[in-house]
């Protein structure tokens, strides 16, 4: 669920501020669209509900995009697509998983989901920032099954998205997340803040950056397997 909520809350240049939130949006997503590659360091955090003042998560990740391809990490997590490929590592279970590139063509560098601006989302300004504009998204009655309010903060001086708030739908009962402290804490509403930093647009990303070989090679057969630096890490092959 980390990958595809800082995946879908990247960012953007806007439009004038002239225009109502809705055209500013999509401006920004047009804008966006213009843009052949990305790369951007963020701070994640994970609260137990809407109003709670400490997390309960925090982690630093790195995002970066091209049309093509796509690398994340997060911690102990590292996704990476290409044409060709997918790959999953999970650090700490010394686990990888290796399966087939879902992408058939270039793929739009898109910010705001088009579900939130064609299926009736209700965007509203809130002006309780100096530094930001600060826009409410909240979608018809129950209809979005992850999100029940996304807050987004963009910059009054560059235009970039400072910050995203996603405030999720009641969890399923038995829903829980350890602490900082490691106490396990139910998760009723929780709330994910993701603050952006450093963001580099129609950067030169390194095509070792989101290749395989980083990971794994071909043995004499041409099947691939891992290398000898991650011997010790099991791997999936789901080709």
């Amino acid at each position: 669920m980390k990958t595809f909520i800082v995946s879908l809350t990247m960012f953007c240049y806007v439009a004038s501020m002239a225009e109502t939130p809705r055209q500013v949006i999509t401006a920004m997503n047009k804008a966006y669209l213009q843009l052949n590659s990305y790369s951007v360091q963020f701070n994640y955090k994970l609260y137990t509900d809407g109003k709670a003042q400490y997390p309960i998560e925090t982690a630093i990740g790195q995002l970066s995009r091209t049309t093509d391809c796509y690398y994340y990490k997060m911690e102990d997590m590292e996704y990476m697509r290409n044409s060709k490929y997918m790959l999953a590592v999970d650090h700490s279970k010394r686990l990888v998983i290796l399966n087939k590139s879902s992408v058939q063509a270039k793929t739009p560098l898109a910010f705001v989901d088009s579900v939130m601006l064609n299926y009736g989302f209700a965007i509203k300004e809130i002006t309780d920032t100096k530094d930001a504009y600060h826009y409410i998204l909240t979608p018809p009655s129950s209809e979005m099954e992850e999100y029940e309010r996304v807050d987004l903060y963009i910059s009054r001086r560059d235009r970039d998205v400072q910050r995203v708030v996603l405030y999720l739908v009641e969890q399923p009962e038995g829903e829980t997340q350890a602490d900082l402290n490691g106490k396990t804490i139910e998760l009723k509403k929780p709330r994910i803040e993701i603050e952006y930093q450093h963001l580099a647009k129609n950067v030169s990303l390194s095509p070792a950056l989101f290749s395989e070989s980083k990971f794994l090679a071909p043995d004499k057969t041409g099947k691939l397997k891992l290398i000898p630096r991650y011997s010790s890490y099991k791997l999936f092959n789901q080709l």
